[in-house]
């Protein structure tokens, strides 16, 4: 099965790209982005002004890690026969963009090399937050629990880029026109199934 990471700064588009490419690849299977769906559940949610929020930070990410690797191992070892594509809103190496060098340490504790973590996913579509693109439409736009500032967004859209440099199948869309963005994507992900 091929598996294909959404990744970003905030407000890049991923979660309604998600969407999207549910319409177009109907035989994927798709993986939620976990934090949101932590968030959703019960984890604790600081304000935006709080002085621990870098050490809470740690402490979500190290509540994902795990997740992440059940949720896309579970739903890889239950697809449906034939299943060829797993697109992921997010993946394994985000945690870096988020807690910096914290990936280190996960990796370690569950087994893993950056090598390895690199080689779970097939292609990386990074797709560029508005905080860089077009910060006047930075916002909550697709996630009611988005809380970084620009500023905040700006700095995680330079780390993401980071975390993931190192794959060598990495494409990054720089388009602010979301349609166009999206054809970019599904023009994308056609060409790497054809490949």
């Amino acid at each position: 099965m091929k598996k294909i990471v959404l990744t970003g700064g905030s407000c890049g588009g991923k979660t309604v790209m998600m969407g999207s490419l549910k319409m177009v690849f109907t035989e994927a299977i798709f993986i939620t982005e976990v934090a949101t769906t932590l968030l959703n559940k019960h984890f604790p949610v600081p304000k935006p002004d709080n002085p621990l929020i870098e050490e809470w930070q740690v402490l979500f990410e190290r509540a994902i890690f795990p997740d992440q690797i059940c949720v896309e191992d579970a739903s890889e070892l239950l697809a449906e026969p034939g299943t060829q594509l797993m697109i992921c809103d997010r993946g394994l190496l985000d945690v870096d963009a988020y807690a910096p060098g914290c990936s280190a340490d996960l990796l370690r504790q569950y087994g893993m090399t950056y090598e390895m973590a690199l080689a779970r996913y097939d292609l990386v579509i990074h797709l560029t937050s508005l905080a860089l693109l077009d910060p006047e439409k930075y916002g909550k736009q697709g996630n009611e629990y988005r809380f970084e500032s620009p500023e905040r967004a700006l700095a995680l859209e330079h780390r993401c880029r980071k975390a993931w440099a190192q794959h060598p199948n990495r494409v990054i869309i720089d388009e602010p026109d979301w349609e166009e963005k999206t054809r970019q994507a599904i023009t994308l992900i056609r060409a790497f199934l054809a490949s």
